[in-house]
């Protein structure tokens, strides 16, 4: 019994190593296959199912690099950041920084950014959105006063290609060529169990950016580079917002919570 939990470290070893050695030595007499030959077995086993939940999060990013690439890739990141619990659910969720910091190829980059954002906000826990009955009577100073946080599970983007339109044309079966830079804002965000992705223009997500970091709808307008652009298209804007569920409830006023607004 004293050698099992020896053994087991050896196994591990092993796996993220690729050495049989040390490990072989350790059950050679109680089999019939050579043990190098078991733990190489077991070891590309393990590989393989790690490598297929790489995948399972970044199939665009796949089908841009190709089996090959995408494959060596995974398997460096398996040997630089090995699993660290059974549930591997959440483990390829930092595959997208790997890239970033690996690989010089920033359309690359960005879509394995994006695959990975909408992987990690659907694990998150949805909020109840705050519904535009909730702004029924208010007057333009209340408005004004309102505080009005994101999703819980959500996250504001901002891309140098158009990441959003090449991943749109993928997921519908296309194989679109790389593209050209092409600045991309989006609001990515769980609602009703889907994830949810908005496209921005420049104005609106510097808008957006402002009032989730806490400021209030009348201080979070002061934006000078957008003026004309957000004086024009805010009352659009908020009803497009608050139909598709952009912010949470309850919201603040005042900075203060405010039961009326549920």
């Amino acid at each position: 019994m004293s050698a099992f939990p020896r053994l087991l470290d050896e196994f591990h070893t092993a796996i993220l190593t690729g050495d049989t050695t040390s490990a072989a030595e350790s059950i050679k007499k109680n089999t019939r296959i050579a043990p190098e030959e078991q733990l190489a077995i077991f070891i590309e086993g393990y590989r393989i199912r790690l490598t297929q939940a790489i995948r399972s999060d970044y199939p665009a990013l796949l089908a841009l690099l190709g089996d090959k690439i995408f494959d060596a890739l995974a398997l460096q990141y398996i040997k630089n950041h090995p699993p660290m619990g059974f549930n591997l659910d959440r483990y390829p969720h930092e595959f997208a920084a790997f890239m970033h910091d690996n690989r010089d190829d920033g359309f690359a980059a960005e879509i394995a950014a994006l695959e990975g954002m909408i992987a990690e906000v659907f694990m998150m826990e949805e909020s109840t959105p705050l519904t535009p009955s909730a702004l029924t009577g208010l007057t333009p100073e209340d408005f004004g006063n309102l505080v009005l946080k994101p999703r819980n599970a959500s996250r504001l983007l901002a891309f140098d290609y158009p990441v959003d339109d090449w991943l749109a044309a993928q997921r519908a079966g296309n194989i679109p060529s790389r593209p050209e830079k092409g600045a991309t804002f989006l609001y990515v965000y769980r609602h009703q169990n889907n994830v949810q992705r908005v496209a921005l223009t420049e104005a609106a997500y510097s808008l957006l950016g402002r009032l989730f970091n806490g400021l209030s709808v009348g201080e979070a307008l002061d934006v000078p580079a957008h003026t004309e652009s957000i004086a024009a298209n805010l009352q659009l804007w908020f009803a497009e917002w608050m139909e598709k569920g952009f912010f949470r409830s309850p919201s603040l006023r005042g900075g203060e919570a405010d039961a009326a607004i549920e």
